[in-house]
């Protein structure tokens, strides 16, 4: 969900791994913010189509790719494996949490994102998140953030794996 550290910890395991980063709210954010749609969903899901290509593109040319994004949804769980398999790639998924829900509250009321804002907390509460399912969303680790540093750590020892999940 929104405000568990997923740009944080995105940011930091692309320079790690020297890989593309790519953040579907930088591509939806100035679709809102110029005018080009009001409608949410429309924003997402072109931004989600654009992130798709970025990625195939980086990874048909041997450079790794972090997407950072909410990822809400099966549908857009099984886009990135359905990437992986047409650039022929390792697919390692994390799924950020954070256990601190007071943390939580004060992350999503404090942040800033470069003009995109993003939901409020009232907005997170109220997502849709589908519960994740590995037999349609396939496997992940599940990362809590409350410690950025054994997060990160976590996240690299993951994708350095031979078999990462």
């Amino acid at each position: 969900l929104p405000g568990t550290g997923k740009t944080t910890i995105g940011r930091l395991l692309a320079r790690q791994l020297r890989a593309a980063y790519l953040r579907t709210d930088v591509i939806a954010g100035p679709m809102l913010l110029e005018g080009l749609t009001k409608d949410k969903a429309e924003a997402g899901r072109v931004a989600y189509g654009i992130a798709r290509e970025v990625a195939s593109e980086n990874l048909l040319t041997g450079v790794p790719v972090v997407v950072d994004g909410v990822h809400a949804t099966h549908e857009r769980r099984v886009l990135w494996r359905e990437v992986a398999e047409a650039t022929e790639t390792i697919l390692v998924q994390f799924e950020m949490t954070l256990a601190d829900e007071v943390e939580h509250r004060r992350r999503i009321q404090h942040r800033q994102a470069g003009g995109y804002v993003g939901p409020t907390l009232e907005q997170v509460l109220d997502m849709n998140y589908d519960e994740w399912n590995e037999a349609i969303d396939g496997d992940r680790l599940l990362v809590d953030t409350s410690r950025t540093d054994a997060a990160l750590a976590r996240c690299l020892t993951q994708v350095a794996s031979p078999h990462p999940v």
